[in-house]
């Protein structure tokens, strides 16, 4: 029978070398960090052991309450990856979480890029994904896609994504790949673009990585597919 697996666990947050951002009513900065190697014994009678690096740092929000609920529920997610591991009897992958702050020169969008990997100690490569949120940073909210873009403007954007697919599917995508909708899309507003990111396998093979699609705001704004005016 397993004994019960050994697991010394501790949560500390690190003094942060950088400094706080401020975005309208929004602040953000380095919150929840973890650099560790961490030491598991699934079987003590055994002496088996393996060891797991963590490398994460999360992004405290500031300034509305939707923000800090966010920051919540990155900390429990990270709570919840430690928890997971404490039930494997085996060993798991190495784990890292980064973030990436993006905003807008002319719209008053805030956005966190949270980039995750997982990587295997005989994978060379490693999976890897990444999430986006969107604050209005006037009020404080998160926003979707529809709260942005119109109806045409998203139907513009589908068109032109599948136009590119189409032109590169031979060097960059599969061959048969087409987006449907934008739900798949990670995007972020980076200076006067948005962005629109897709995860390795969804239109493309892995070597092309995380494809990205790019659009001027000021153009979409002319062609009044944007609900938001600068």
């Amino acid at each position: 029978m397993l004994k019960k697996i050994v697991l010394i666990l501790s949560f500390s947050i690190l003094l942060s070398q950088a400094k706080a951002e401020t975005f309208g009513i929004l602040n953000v900065e380095d919150g929840l960090t973890v650099h560790k190697e961490q030491t598991f014994n699934p079987n003590q009678e055994d002496q088996s052991s393996f060891i797991v690096k963590f490398d994460i740092i999360l992004p405290k929000l500031t300034g509305s309450k939707i923000a800090e609920k966010y920051t919540n529920y990155l900390n429990e997610k990270v709570k919840h990856i430690y928890h997971e591991a404490t039930l494997l009897q085996h060993a798991m992958p190495d784990y890292s979480m980064k973030y990436n702050v993006y905003s807008s020169t002319t719209l008053p969008f805030l956005s966190i890029s949270l980039h995750s990997q997982i990587q295997n100690k005989d994978d060379m490569y490693g999976y890897y994904w990444v999430e986006n949120t969107i604050f209005n940073y006037q009020n404080g909210s998160i926003v979707n896609l529809t709260d942005i873009f119109t109806n045409d403007g998203i139907d513009y954007l589908i068109a032109d994504i599948n136009r590119q697919i189409k032109e590169n599917s031979e060097s960059k995508f599969f061959q048969n790949a087409i987006v449907t909708n934008l739900n798949n899309a990670e995007c972020y507003f980076d200076g006067d673009q948005v962005v629109f990111t897709f995860q390795i396998y969804d239109i493309s093979p892995y070597s092309s990585g995380q494809p990205s699609f790019s659009y001027s705001l000021a153009s979409l704004q002319q062609q009044k597919f944007l609900k938001y005016s600068s």
